[in-house]
C-alpha cells in the first residue's frame, strides 16, 4: 500500500507544490498516514510480519518517495519557467 502511494502520488506532489519544504512535508504526511493504516491491516492479518524487515522496507520506500518528490520538483520548476 505504501509503495503504491509513493509511486503514484509523490511526483505529482513535487510538480504541483512549488515549495520544496511543503512538497517534502506533504510526502512525509502522506507516508505516515498510509503507513499507519498499512501497519494496522498487516498486524491484524499476520502479526508476525511486523519485524525488522518490514520497517527497513518502509524506510526504503520513504527514501524512494522523497527522491521521486525531488524529481517532481525539478519537473515542476522546469514547467513553470517555460
Amino acid at each position: 500500500m505504501a509503495q503504491i502511494a509513493m509511486l503514484l502520488l509523490t511526483v505529482p506532489l513535487g510538480i504541483y507544490l512549488a515549495s520544496r519544504r511543503t512538497a517534502y512535508l506533504a510526502t512525509i504526511i502522506l507516508f505516515a498516514v498510509v503507513l499507519a493504516v498499512q501497519t494496522i491491516v498487516v498486524h491484524a492479518d499476520t502479526p508476525s510480519d511486523i519485524n525488522g524487515t518490514y520497517w527497513l522496507l518502509n524506510a526504503a520506500t520513504l527514501a524512494v518517495g522523497l527522491g521521486l518528490t525531488t524529481a517532481g520538483l525539478a519537473l515542476g520548476r522546469r514547467r513553470r519557467t517555460r
